[in-house]
């Protein structure tokens, strides 16, 4: 999956702004402290796979913590998910466009089940991600995305040392 754009509405000091990642490259995201590189991860992390109900995020309570996100899928299908903060119809997708009803399970299956662990320790994280590498990757699941995702889809390193 590549981060296309994101719209961020009302989200830590983030108000109705617009990121787009251009190029098929590495996206790297640094500046000074305070310049809202966490609070971009935490947004991106809200988005994908649901915002907490309480987040020292929200934005002073006026108006509605939201975002955009669209999506280049591996297989080049485009997504755009949109997610709001709130109980009821907080997400809507569109798939190469077309409004798509997806539970769950479904939206796992388009981030190639990518899911919000494996997502905060292999694909996007932060300081203190970096500094537990070691131990996380002494699973065997990390162990086999990092395998899998940086070898085109090749899972298993035993397979790799085979062949």
């Amino acid at each position: 999956m590549k981060i296309r754009q994101l719209h961020i509405n009302r989200f830590g000091h983030f108000n109705e702004c617009d990121l787009v990642f251009p190029g098929d490259g590495l996206q790297v995201i640094y500046g000074p402290n305070e310049a809202g590189k966490t609070t971009l991860l935490e947004f991106l992390r809200g988005l994908l796979f649901d915002f907490p109900a309480r987040t020292p995020y929200d934005f002073g309570g006026q108006g509605e913590m939201a975002g955009v996100a669209t999506l280049e899928l591996r297989d080049g299908r485009t997504v755009e998910l949109r997610r709001r903060k709130g109980n009821k119809d907080k997400v809507a997708i569109k798939l190469d466009g077309q409004p798509t009803v997806l539970d769950d399970a479904g939206w796992l299956r388009l981030l190639d089940h990518a899911d919000r662990g494996l997502f905060e320790s292999v694909f996007a994280f932060g300081l203190d991600q970096l500094s537990q590498g070691e131990a996380s990757l002494k699973h065997e699941s990390l162990q086999s995305a990092l395998f899998g995702g940086s070898l085109g889809g090749t899972s298993s390193p035993d397979k790799i040392v085979a062949e």
